[in-house]
């Protein structure tokens, strides 16, 4: 194999353009101009990112909260639905809605000064029990009062269809 001979090989050279001073301090000021200003978008670019991430999760979480509270109430809407299906399933739901009803009334007067420990005691909550007791009973008489009614009125007018038809 022949090999290349490095005394054969002519070497090339370049010509090197010189700059002056004030060239190369233009080139350095332009230079500087165009980082500061680079600097100054990618800080701006930055804060308003940040701003607009903080306004995202902000919305994320009153959405997150929007949605349990929607879920909370469809849950609490289908529970009693499945529970209330007659005359005294309904009494018991009406006792449990008509005491959370009272107890989250009188949970707004908890911060009171006198009012406060009144509030927070179990006696509390027995006593918003029995009221809820009763103003379930009373919605169950109204209804039984109801359906004894409607009851008359049906039977009556089965006895007026009997005696029309023998009549």
């Amino acid at each position: 194999m022949p090999s290349i001979n490095p005394i054969n090989h002519q070497p090339t050279y370049h010509s090197v353009h010189t700059t002056s001073a004030e060239e190369r301090k233009d080139n350095r000021e332009k230079v500087a101009a165009g980082a500061g200003g680079a600097a100054g978008v990618t800080g701006t670019a930055a804060k308003a990112i940040t701003k607009r991430a903080a306004q995202i999760e902000s919305k994320e979480q009153l959405f997150q909260q929007g949605m349990a509270k929607v879920n909370r109430t469809c849950h609490t809407i289908t529970k009693n639905t499945q529970e209330a299906e007659g005359l005294f399933a309904t009494f018991r739901v009406n006792i449990r809605r008509y005491t959370d009803d009272i107890i989250r009334r009188l949970s707004k007067l908890q911060d009171s000064t006198i009012l406060g420990p009144i509030i927070k005691s179990p006696v509390t909550k027995k006593a918003a029990s029995i009221c809820g007791g009763a103003l379930a009973f009373f919605v169950l008489v109204t209804g039984i009062n109801k359906a004894v009614r409607n009851g008359a009125i049906a039977v009556d007018n089965i006895k007026n269809q009997y005696h029309e038809m023998n009549g």
